[in-house]
């Protein structure tokens, strides 16, 4: 154990959650690691290779940990973390160049910043009411044009989705899947309009190739890889690309949508609390369907919407690579899914195919990056 680890183990005692979230971005993280922001105490559990926990060797974190206190919005992709604190600091830790080249520990990028979303390559994020575009690798820095006012920015695996205050949508970078949503495959250098009256974005599914958009009336579009059926449709032989906004089949009064990153599974959380699932996942037992005409292989996916087996009301809910984190009404965390590295904090590398109960730091104390 390192000398920030005995210091953090000395003033950070491990009660089950019970508080109420005051970030933007509730969960984020990606293939090896996960970041939880709980009551603005931002926590990391998983695999610091790259650095994407900001420390200075190979380690694992097996359960959450303490890292920043007062942060409201977080965002993880390949290596790499990014967090923006309540006074608008923006910070960024991980990955940011080829091997050998050191990790970078906890570095401020940006003042008064409002949201972030990191790509595999790129950090985007608001400012001054302008979206910015850092490249780690090359220690470069850009604005991308645009004649409104950013609020919310969502990332896939190379493409970023643009909200602004309006309700209008753009999009930017790869195209490959139709993920831009602007009729064709062909990628964009600069921001497009795209969509309009949509309330929240999010970005992910098959090799984080889609873009999802919650409509101002609750229902769920999509553009981007359909290979697992997430338009809903229950056709056995759906396109296998969409390239404009397109109506999630069965997605109404709709809250919140997550993507995993890694796995094409989209998860929507409405406004009564309940959350459903669609696409693919592993015969995960928590889907309310009899594993014998569900799941009659080792993996499978679901073409229409598919409510999970919950017993408490849901507030909020975020996705990593190929895991889920939930908030209920009571502020308990509970997560699913791969669990390789320690990823869900819950002490095991175990996958779980029900929700587990998460512990983390109380609020008592924060052991700040390097």
């Amino acid at each position: 154990m390192n000398t920030r680890n005995l210091v953090c183990a000395a003033i950070l005692s491990a009660v089950s959650l019970n508080v109420n979230s005051a970030a933007n971005t509730f969960m984020a993280g990606n293939y090896d690691h996960s970041v939880l922001v709980t009551n603005g105490l931002l926590s990391l559990a998983g695999d610091n290779n790259y650095g994407r926990l900001s420390l200075p060797v190979k380690q694992f974190y097996s359960k959450f940990t303490a890292f920043d206190s007062n942060v409201r919005a977080v965002s993880a992709a390949q290596g790499r973390t990014a967090y923006i604190k309540t006074n608008g600091d923006l910070f960024w830790f991980g990955w940011k160049a080829p091997s050998p080249t050191p990790p970078a520990m906890k570095t401020q990028l940006a003042y008064n910043a409002v949201d972030v979303a990191l790509t595999n390559y790129d950090i985007f994020y608001i400012s001054e009411n302008q979206v910015w575009d850092f490249n780690p690798q090359t220690n470069t820095l850009k604005t991308l044009a645009l004649n409104e006012n950013p609020i919310e920015l969502a990332a896939g695996s190379n493409h970023l989705v643009v909200r602004t205050d309006t309700g209008n949508v753009y999009t930017f970078g790869t195209n490959n899947k139709g993920q831009l949503c602007n009729g064709n495959t062909t990628s964009a250098t600069s921001l497009i309009m795209v969509n309009t009256n949509v309330a929240s974005i999010e970005a992910g599914g098959s090799g984080g190739n889609a873009t999802f958009m919650v409509t101002s009336t609750g229902n769920v579009q999509m553009c981007g890889d359909n290979m697992y059926g997430l338009l809903g449709t229950k056709s056995a032989t759906p396109p296998a690309t969409v390239n404009v906004p397109t109506n999630i089949s069965g997605a109404t009064n709709i809250k919140k949508v997550a993507a995993e990153k890694t796995v094409s599974s989209l998860f929507m959380l409405n406004n009564n609390g309940a959350v459903s699932m669609i696409g693919f996942h592993d015969c995960w037992d928590y889907m309310q369907k009899p594993k014998t005409n569900f799941c009659p292989g080792a993996m499978n996916s679901s073409n229409y919407l598919v409510p999970l087996v919950m017993s408490n009301q849901i507030v909020d809910i975020g996705t990593g690579g190929d895991s889920i984190f939930l908030k209920d009404v009571y502020g308990n965390v509970l997560a699913f899914g791969g669990n390789t590295a320690y990823k869900l904090g819950d002490g095991t590398t175990t996958e779980r195919h029900g929700p587990v109960a998460i512990t983390i730091p109380a609020v008592t104390a924060v052991c700040d990056g390097y």
